[in-house]
This record gives structure tokens, C-alpha cells and sequence, in this order.
């Protein structure tokens, strides 16, 4: 493994775990949210040398520990500063690697490693629902595995979402008052209380066991590999949107956690094939706006014999448009075989 300043992403990555096995875990749920909402603030001013990657925070619950080193506590204020500085830490050596070299070759492998795993898509939290909305027969069908329908799914996010505004709106505000440990600067909630969104959940009608089941960690039974990559867990916490413990639920202050159910979609066979012949038809009729329906042929093959979706002519030129419908391969952290891949893709 590489090394900068005597650290590798190895020792940093082992050396977060710890930070997170000297908190008890309400204190380690508080920090997540202190951080998220910190990276918030950062992308609304500018942000810091130190600002994290969120999708590497919102995962980061997977080291959350139902057993505490009473040995060697730690604060609150010690842990935002020193996971927030380790997590940066990660992602600039994963640019130093992939920056090892002054090709195209290496710039581009370098970007796409950084965009799969450090970005979020601008996308809005009104972008994700209509995209729910308008495939909801396919999330439907794949979430029949957790007994749960669409509209049950979208409504029991929309309410973690927007929960103190729910509060206020059925009249649960003394409940919120007697919960008021559990808030930051008397607004909002770090970690749920379970009463609450229960209550919310009954009002909205979503079934409160069924939604915990499907997207949340019980941490009693939950059990973490310290050795794992960050860049690794959004794959290994693909389907853990949060963490239950005794009495309190953890949910990221942040609806890119939507992304998750939207990478659940995107990677479904049944979606991929409707996605696919949707993508085409839909390419087609644009192309053929543009370049006229006379210079537009489709499902042609060039001299070797591979089928090309859309070719063009357009005055000198020959333009050819490939339909590409199923998501792009992880890049590899190996610069060569990434670059292959990329290739590939």
C-alpha cells in the first residue's frame, strides 16, 4: 500500500473504526449528523480543506459499535475532527495513486474513480421522486422482497426527511420536547426516537415494522469488518439506510441516502431491459430532430460485424451513437486495469 505522511488507507481506515469504538452509540449517531450537517454548511460556503466526502459519511454508520473501549473515551468534538480529517485523508491518497502518472490515461482514471466513489449526481431531492414516480410498476415488483409497496417506501423517507416539520404539523410537539436530548440547538433530531416515528409513520400510513426491516441495521446484531475499504461500503451498506438501537433509530440528515434505492432500481434486471428499449427509441427520435429522419440509420453493422445502434451522416462526416443502458462498471484502483475498463464500459 502507498504511503503518505507514514499513513496508509489501511491505518486510516482501522484507525476510524477505533475512533468510532470509543463512543458509546447515540454519541457516535450524534457525530455522523454533526458532520453531515457541517458538510452542508461547507457547500453552502465554500467548504474547507477538511470537508469530507458525504458519501463516504453516510456510509460510516457501518462502523458503528454496540460495544465501547471505556479505556480510551473520547469526545464528541475530538471525533467530528479527527473521522472528518481521516476520511479527507483517505480520499486525497486515493488521488495521490491515481494522480501517479501525468497521462490522459491517468487523469481520466483518476476522475472516474473520484466521481464513482467520492460524488453524489446533482440530482434533487424532486429529480429522485419523479423518477420513482414515473417507475414505480418495477420498484413495486423489487420491493416485494421486503414486503413493502412504493408508496409506502417514498412516504416513510419523506417523513425521516422532513420529521421535525411533521412533528408540528400532527401536534407531537410536547413528545418532541420530552425527547429534546436527542436534538441539536432545540431543532433538530440527531437520532429518532422510535415512539415518534412510529407515531408519524401510523399517520402517514406506512407500516413502521416493515420499513425498519427493509433499510434499517439492527446493531445488535450487526457485525463490522475493520479492515474494509470506505470506497467499499456504499456497495457493502447498499441496502442499510440507517442503524436501529434499543429505543432510537439513526438516519442520515441528507436525501442523497435516496440514491441508495435509486442504485437498488438502476441495477434491476426489469428495469434495465425497459430502461434500455426506452433509451433507444428516445435517442432515436431526438437524433432524428436534430439530423433529419433521411441521415439517421439504425441497427446497422460496420465491416467487422458489430451491430452499431444509431449511425449519422451529416455532410462529410459519419457520426455513430451507442444506447448504453446498464451502469457503468466500478473503476478498478489499479490505474492500468481501470483504464481497460473504462474502456469496456
Amino acid at each position: 500500500m502507498f504511503k503518505d505522511n507514514h499513513k496508509t488507507i489501511d491505518t486510516l481506515t482501522l484507525e476510524i473504526s477505533e475512533d468510532f469504538s470509543r463512543l458509546h452509540p447515540v454519541s457516535s449517531m450524534r457525530v455522523l449528523n454533526l458532520i453531515i450537517l457541517k458538510i452542508k454548511y461547507d457547500s453552502l460556503t465554500g467548504g474547507s480543506i477538511h470537508t469530507p466526502s458525504l458519501k463516504l459519511v453516510n456510509n460510516l454508520h457501518y462502523f458503528i459499535s454496540g460495544s465501547i473501549n471505556l479505556f480510551k473515551k473520547q469526545r464528541i468534538s475530538e471525533s467530528i475532527e479527527s473521522i472528518s480529517k481521516k476520511v479527507s485523508s483517505v480520499e486525497l491518497l486515493y488521488s495521490v495513486k491515481n494522480n501517479s502518472g501525468n497521462s490522459v490515461q491517468s487523469e481520466i482514471v483518476q476522475q472516474a474513480f473520484h466521481n464513482y466513489h467520492f460524488d453524489y449526481h446533482t440530482v434533487t431531492l424532486k429529480q429522485y421522486l419523479n423518477f420513482f414516480h414515473n417507475n414505480k410498476e418495477v420498484l413495486n415488483d423489487l420491493l416485494k422482497q421486503y414486503e413493502i409497496s412504493y408508496e409506502e417506501t417514498i412516504k416513510g423517507f419523506l417523513a425521516l426527511l422532513y420529521f421535525e416539520f411533521l412533528i408540528d404539523e400532527y401536534g407531537f410537539t410536547k413528545l418532541m420536547k420530552k425527547n429534546k436530548k436527542f436534538l441539536l440547538d432545540d431543532r433538530l433530531f440527531y437520532v429518532y426516537p422510535q415512539r415518534l416515528v412510529k407515531l408519524i409513520f401510523l399517520k402517514m400510513g406506512v407500516d413502521y415494522n416493515k420499513f425498519i426491516r427493509a433499510f434499517f441495521t439492527d446493531l445488535k446484531s450487526h457485525r463490522y469488518d475493520r479492515s474494509i475499504y470506505l470506497t467499499d461500503l456504499y456497495k457493502k451498506n447498499i441496502h442499510s439506510f440507517g442503524v436501529k438501537y434499543k429505543r432510537l433509530l439513526y438516519f442520515p440528515r441528507n436525501y442523497f441516502l435516496l440514491d441508495k434505492l435509486f442504485i437498488q432500481l438502476s441495477e434491476y434486471p426489469m428495469f434495465i431491459k425497459e430502461k434500455g428499449e426506452y433509451l433507444e427509441a428516445n435517442t432515436i427520435k431526438v437524433i432524428k430532430e436534430l439530423y433529419g429522419e433521411d441521415n439517421v440509420y439504425t441497427n446497422i453493422y460496420d465491416g467487422d460485424g458489430v451491430e452499431k445502434d444509431v449511425i449519422v451522416t451529416f455532410g462529410k462526416y459519419v457520426l455513430s451513437f451507442e444506447c448504453k443502458s446498464k451502469p457503468l462498471k466500478e473503476p478498478f484502483r489499479d490505474t492500468k486495469k481501470s483504464y481497460k475498463r473504462l474502456k469496456q464500459n
